[in-house]
């Protein structure tokens, strides 16, 4: 029973003894408590470093679309539009002239047109292979087509407006549409002008059918007169063609 008990105390005084442990071999490297300080202070300098070279990605923006000004009259001639693809199918527009004027009144701020109704008449509507339409239309006056005045209207498959051009003039003339000059009158004018200097006779029949003319032709419109003042006048456009050569 001695025995057992001085045994014990010798293991506890073992035990309670610092045994150097021999690490050398295995490769180990020694941590004090400074070392575990700079660690951490270098864990959080990682950390910070990494939250601010963190980049999320930044939510979509519209595409306010371009817009590309004539230099001849300073007014849009070209215009592009984005449309959000993901709501288009909830508001599709099913009439074609409807769509056509809801893009122009979207885009009448930009055109400097009041009137865009009554503005611009529809000349020709034409689908593509992809389903996209194509709409010409021409601008007028009291009723009246202004001359070289035309514009594309192009709609989406969803008839959604994506895209202008074309040329059109801004009127803010109050222009009378009653002319002072009868149309046979102005047709007797030109005639008389182009006999002078000109080879001119009486097409024939084969003759008429070659260049698809029967007779002079005039339409009555507005003009701008592009001097040095440019203005807007009432005239007459016609279109005569004294011989197989010649065309005006």
């Amino acid at each position: 029973m001695v025995q057992s008990i001085k045994a014990q105390q010798t293991f506890d005084s073992k035990k309670k003894g610092k045994a150097s442990v021999n690490t050398s071999s295995l490769g180990a490297l020694r941590i004090n408590g400074a070392s575990r300080r700079n660690t951490g202070a270098r864990g959080g300098i990682q950390s910070t470093m990494l939250k601010k070279n963190l980049s999320f990605p930044k939510a979509p923006q519209k595409d306010p679309g371009k817009v590309f000004y004539s230099p001849e009259t300073g007014l849009p001639s070209f215009i592009t539009s984005t449309r959000d693809r993901s709501s288009a199918r909830s508001g599709v527009i099913r009439d074609i002239s409807v769509a056509t004027t809801t893009y122009l009144d979207e885009l009448k701020p930009i055109l400097q047109l009041e009137k865009i109704k009554t503005e611009f008449v529809v000349r020709k509507i034409k689908t593509d292979r992809y389903n996209k339409t194509h709409v010409r239309l021409n601008q007028q006056y009291k009723g009246l087509p202004v001359y070289g005045a035309e514009v594309v209207v192009h709609l989406n498959e969803f008839n959604e407006g994506e895209a202008f051009n074309g040329n059109y003039i801004k009127l803010t003339d109050d222009i009378d549409p009653v002319p002072m000059v009868s149309k046979q009158s102005a047709v007797d004018r030109v005639n008389t002008h182009l006999k002078v200097g000109s080879f001119h006779h009486d097409l024939s029949s084969l003759e008429k059918k070659l260049v698809q003319y029967e007779k002079p032709e005039a339409t009555l419109c507005i003009y701008q007169d592009k001097g040095l003042v440019k203005t807007n006048v009432l005239a007459y456009h016609i279109v005569s063609c004294p011989a197989l050569t010649e065309r005006w």
